[in-house]
Formats: C-alpha cells, structure tokens, sequence
C-alpha cells in the first residue's frame, strides 16, 4: 500500500472520483446523469470497493453515490439496494472495531445512510429487510440466539424473535394497517425468504400497496387543511395586490380602509 505505484494508483483513482462528484454536483441535466453517468460507474466503482483492501477503500466513492442521490433523488431508488449491499456491511465492518480508525468513511457512511433515507426509503427499506433476513431468518442458520436480546420482544426461538421483532418494527413505522395485515406480509417474506427474486417482488408489492391496504388520510387532514388555507390566502393578496382585479364588494376591510 505504501508504494510509489500503488499511491500514485491510489491518488489518481481519488481524483477521479472527486471529479465525477463534482461534474454530477454542477450538472443541470438530470436525465444525461442517470441514463449516462450512472450505468457505467456501478460494476468498476462498487466491485473494487466491496472486494478491495479495507485500506485501499476510496471514502470518496461514499461521497460521490451520496451525491448521486442527492441530485438524482428518487430517480437512484433502483440502484440504492445495489449500492447498499455493496458499501454497507464491509464499511460497517472497517469503522466498528474501533472508535478512531476511518474517520472519512464514518462520515461518508452516515451521509450516504441519511441521503437514502431522505430521497429514496423504500428503496432503503428494501435494501435493509433484504441484508437482515438472508442473514438471520431462521434459527438453524443462527449459533448465537438473538431473542435474549431485546427484552421488549417476547420469543421462544430466533425466527419467532425476528417476526416479533419486524412485527413491532411495522406496527411503528406503519400506523395505518392493521396487525393482521402486517402479520400476513412478514410470514410471506419468510415463506420467500430463501427464494431472493420472490421475496424482492413480495416486497415491492407491498412498498407499492401500502396505500391500498388502509386509508391514511385522516391522519394528515389537518396539515392538509392548513395547506389548503395558506394557498388560498397567498392566492387572495396576490390578487388583492392587483388594482381592478377584484370586486370592490370582495375585498377585505384592510384592503378597503387601504384604498
């Protein structure tokens, strides 16, 4: 790592991939960006970081899928669970086993975690269920028992732990449906959960379906109203701003004690 050629490998691949960042930062056509820039960039970048030296690991390639999405927003949604699976758990893996170590990846890491988040959650979700139950659905895959851990989640097993787990998980992060309802979509993922293509599609019908599954809309109606209010009363002094727009007998009092 310490060689003339290797550094000078390293620095030219680092400068390359602050040069892409900031293209894509300054760029104002979305669409050259993702149909483009991004295609390419996924396989060399995302395959020689996920099986590089921990220490020839370029933070950089954080930042600049961090920028991606942030530019690109919810249009990055079909790569972020490629881009998840390929930076997560080996930089987990680096800025864990110590406090000190990788501080630029740490940085880079929560950026990135916190642009997924923001722009593209379902995509994140995706990404995480599908990391969490490939490695622990089943407890004949485990060696260490998960259940003891979280005593708020009663189990008698690793995969009754899971269910409960993801079960309150849900509950919390989906008001709207019922327990029923989310009981029956957890059991499907394990039922899929060793067939990668049908567990991904169960999932992405149930991202797509959240919203036939229970009407949330009462819980926003007041927001919505207060939306609803202040559009009408921008709308009202714009036209109240325009002399003759408006029947005297429609304006306001201060309008009319104005005039």
């Amino acid at each position: 790592m310490q060689s003339s050629g290797i550094r000078a490998m390293r620095s030219f691949k680092k400068e390359t991939l602050k040069l892409l960042e900031t293209f894509i930062e300054k760029s104002e056509d979305n669409d050259l960006v993702l149909t483009k820039f991004v295609p390419p960039l996924l396989d060399p970048v995302l395959v020689d970081y996920f099986q590089g030296n921990p220490d020839a690991r370029d933070s950089e390639v954080l930042s600049l899928f961090t920028g991606l999405i942030n530019k690109l927003q919810g249009q990055m949604s079909a790569e972020v669970p490629r881009v998840f699976e390929a930076v997560f758990k080996c930089t987990l893996d680096m800025i864990t086993k110590n406090f000190e170590d990788y501080p630029d990846h740490r940085l880079g890491l929560f950026n990135l975690l916190r642009a997924m988040n923001q722009h593209c959650f379902g995509a994140l979700l995706h990404a995480m269920l599908l990391a969490h139950l490939f490695n622990a659905v089943e407890s004949t895959t485990i060696t260490t028992p998960l259940w003891p851990q979280d005593g708020t989640v009663q189990a008698s097993s690793n995969g009754e732990y899971l269910r409960n787990l993801l079960l309150q998980m849900f509950s919390s992060s989906f008001p709207n449906l019922t327990q029923p309802q989310l009981t029956s979509v957890i059991q499907r993922m394990f039922e899929h959960c060793k067939d990668q293509p049908a567990f991904k599609q169960h999932l992405r019908d149930f991202l797509v379906q959240l919203k036939e599954f229970g009407d949330s809309t009462d819980l926003y109606a007041e927001e919505k109203q207060a939306q609803d209010d202040d559009k009408a009363k921008n709308l009202r002094a714009r036209q109240e701003a325009i002399p003759g727009l408006l029947n005297p007998h429609a304006r306001n009092d201060d309008c009319m004690m104005g005039d």
